[in-house]
């Protein structure tokens, strides 16, 4: 489990991140873009232009405050600045409590930064994710399905073996996240690019569904060894993209991961 120094810094970013989410919202709302009234042939009337200022200051003094606190955290998550996604679902665990607090924290960041970078790859700019929600969702796995990640760990020696079980621990992570909810808001009103449906219904479903089964390709696929990250999250995602309404009742099952794992299971042989 992981340090409690660690729960309170995770539990002191989300904080800010809530505050800066609020504070990057009205900097961009109708009400203080000097842009948009400037578009509209309008002129911002002096408060709206003060507490644009004001919101944009404070965001970064928040950014910079957040960057901060990785000083304060635990020395494994230190070595989480080089994190690469996706990767084998077995790096996110261990069989001694050393290496599986050091598999903890690689998850949470990893998974964070994965999740924040899919969004912007959408042309989301504002968005607010909680790291702390994403280490309790790998936390309510170990605890109902230790035993599985204990088989699946002990058989690395022969990865030809245990496929089934290392999906249905990708999908039990995915399932898991998805009911924790990581990620509280997406301001959709300043995307890029056309969203997929699935994307603007359900935040968490779409984007733990592609960050899932981009896992589940990394931990079984031969050839995503040799893969780049970038094409296997492209597949990942054209994949939900497509089969979304499929993945979304999956998630509504009376055993979510058991449909889940069908379902990355039907597609995983054709994929990256």
């Amino acid at each position: 489990m992981r340090h409690l120094t660690d729960d309170i810094v995770l539990t002191v970013k989300d904080a800010m991140r809530n505050l800066r989410y609020a504070i990057r919202s009205e900097a961009t709302s109708p009400a203080t873009r000097t842009e948009s009234l400037a578009e509209a042939g309008a002129i911002a009337p002096p408060s709206a232009r003060r507490r644009n200022r004001v919101a944009r200051l404070v965001d970064k003094v928040f950014t910079e405050v957040e960057s901060g606190t990785l000083a304060f955290v635990s020395p494994g998550r230190e070595g989480a600045r080089g994190l690469r996604f996706p990767r084998p679902v077995c790096d996110y665990f261990g069989l001694d409590p050393r290496r599986d607090e050091a598999a903890e924290l690689i998850f949470a960041r990893g998974f964070y930064r994965a999740v924040k970078g899919l969004l912007r790859g959408f042309g989301l700019s504002n968005m607010l994710i909680f790291e702390h929600a994403i280490g309790r969702a790998r936390d309510e796995v170990v605890q109902c399905h230790g035993e599985l990640v204990r088989h699946v760990l002990a058989r690395l020696a022969t990865p030809s073996e245990g496929r089934a079980d290392r999906i249905r621990i990708c999908a039990h992570l995915t399932a898991s996240l998805v009911a924790a909810r990581p990620i509280k808001e997406v301001d959709l009103s300043l995307a890029g690019a056309a969203l997929p449906r699935g994307l603007a219904a359900s935040p968490n479903a779409y984007c733990f569904a592609v960050l899932g089964l981009a896992t589940a390709i990394a931990s079984v696929s031969e050839e995503a060894a040799d893969a780049e990250a970038v094409d296997i999250l492209a597949s990942a995602n054209s994949v939900v993209d497509l089969r979304f309404q499929r993945f979304a009742e999956a998630f509504e099952a009376e055993d979510p991961a058991e449909a889940l794992a069908r379902e990355f299971d039907e597609v995983l042989p054709f994929l990256p």
